[in-house]
């Protein structure tokens, strides 16, 4: 048995067990690896990682069904599992105690009075029609001076102390770039510091608007969305001008965003059609972006493909893809390759009401940017309009029966899962595929390496 990854220090504190004499069963939130001799575990709750012997695994696998005495764990040189909760009693409510550590770690949270980040849709107008796009249908409307003055004094009254985080989003958010500049300005002539993100397109860049980005916004770190190579790109992004806004343009304008300073994550939207095909994209990227540091790329499915059963097949062929990649030499595209996922308190927007505000183009307030309209509580002009509903959706939420017996209750976000309109009926599977690539490529410490910093719980 060799430790990994040690995973979180304060929440194996607050988990951890000094063995005592008593019958021991395999947790429920462990997961196991074990695959062409290599043998994996990985507790979800604390993300500790342990490397095993093909022996020690297929003895840790029995403890599913059956339990083992304390004396048979220590014989076989395993008695660390049972310290960090890897072998619980079979008694041991493990739901309980996921929400134990949860409150605790967020008891032990510094209470600091305001909001860190806005995440603000300036327009829901956009230059393309992408044709996957989920805000297919919303009203496009952009954000008036009027609103962004107000929103400027919420702002100015309800921020935390220290750097404020904007996220810009839409949208097209480069579409309402004079917006994104006001309120930045009126930030900046209030003495707020802050930084911000942006998801865009990439179509609407020039040097001069990456320079205001630079200089106004504080723009540190970009999502660009890309589709394929270019002829999947400029079929699904379907600009209204598309002499204009080309594929060779976005590529562009993302080189000179990288050698701006700032951080750039491609996310690749993928479905079965464009994956199959995606040798002349990948060259494209690696010989455009590979040598940067700020660029890296990842895979991810589109919305729509989480909510067909075709999703688990789909997700093995980018897990197939990342390998490929990397087989390849043009890992360096993949920035994350063999970095393990640790343990949050907050895994989206709709589970994050202390710490954010989404803030829609007419001043209203939601808690998700996914969610449909009519999910408003408040607005800019006169705060929480809708205490009941603002009640509701900040409400420390129960764990959904139909999840119970899911390892990955730890690293789902407990908004729930029948109000989420990104999650999937084969989460579960989806998990795992992801989890299995994890424990595969994971970049194992070697003896006398320095210790991994602890994680962000």
């Amino acid at each position: 048995m060799k430790v990994l990854y040690e995973g979180s220090e304060r929440i194996k504190k607050i988990t951890g067990k000094k063995p005592a004499e008593g019958d021991y069963r395999l947790s429920g939130f462990v997961y196991l690896y074990g695959k062409d001799d290599v043998y994996r575990i990985k507790n979800i709750l604390t993300c500790e990682i342990v490397g095993l012997t093909k022996d020690e695994f297929e003895f840790v696998s029995s403890l599913k069904e059956k339990t083992a005495t304390l004396r048979e764990i220590t014989d076989r040189g395993l008695k660390h599992l049972v310290k960090t909760r890897i072998f619980v009693d079979k008694s041991y409510d493990e739901i309980k105690q996921y929400r134990d550590v949860v409150f605790i770690l967020k008891t032990m949270q510094k209470k600091v009075k305001g909001y860190s980040k806005f995440t603000i849709l300036p327009t829901t107008g956009c230059n393309a029609r992408c044709v996957y796009c989920f805000e297919a249908g919303f009203k496009p409307e952009t954000m008036t001076r009027e609103t962004a003055d107000h929103l400027i004094r919420f702002i100015t009254e309800t921020k935390r102390e220290g750097k404020l985080k904007l996220e810009w989003f839409g949208g097209e958010p480069f579409s309402a770039r004079d917006i994104i500049t006001h309120i930045c300005k009126g930030l900046t002539d209030k003495g707020i510091e802050f930084e911000s993100t942006i998801v865009t397109n990439g179509s609407l860049m020039t040097p001069e608007v990456i320079r205001e980005a630079v200089d106004v916004w504080h723009l540190k770190s970009a999502q660009v969305s890309l589709d394929g190579k270019r002829k999947y790109y400029e079929e699904r992004k379907d600009y209204y001008d598309k002499a204009r806004f080309t594929y060779d343009l976005v590529l562009n304008n993302i080189g000179e965003l990288a050698r701006a300073g700032v951080r750039i994550n491609l996310r690749c939207n993928m479905d079965d059609e464009n994956i199959s095909d995606i040798d002349e994209f990948l060259d494209d990227m690696y010989e455009n972006f590979g040598k940067y540091e700020n660029v890296s790329m990842y895979l991810a499915p589109l919305h729509q493909e989480m909510k067909r059963g075709t999703i688990v097949t789909l997700m093995k062929k980018i897990q197939d893809t990342y390998a490929y990649i990397k087989d390849s030499g043009r890992g360096s595209l993949i920035k994350k390759f063999g970095v393990p996922r640790p343990f949050r308190l907050n895994y989206c927007l709709g589970d994050s009401m202390d710490n954010v505000v989404v803030v829609m183009p007419d001043g209203s307030f939601t808690n998700c940017e996914n969610l449909p309209e009519g999910r408003n509580w408040g607005n800019v002009r006169e705060g929480i309009t809708d205490m009941e509903l603002y009640n509701k959706l900040k409400a420390e939420q129960e764990v959904d029966e139909m999840c119970r017996n899911c390892p990955f209750i730890p690293e789902c976000t407990p908004y729930r899962k029948k109000q989420c309109p990104v999650k999937n009926d084969l989460c579960r599977e989806c998990k795992e595929l992801d989890l299995d690539h994890e424990l595969l490529n994971l970049a194992v410490k070697e003896e006398g390496d320095p210790d991994d910093p602890d994680d962000n719980c």
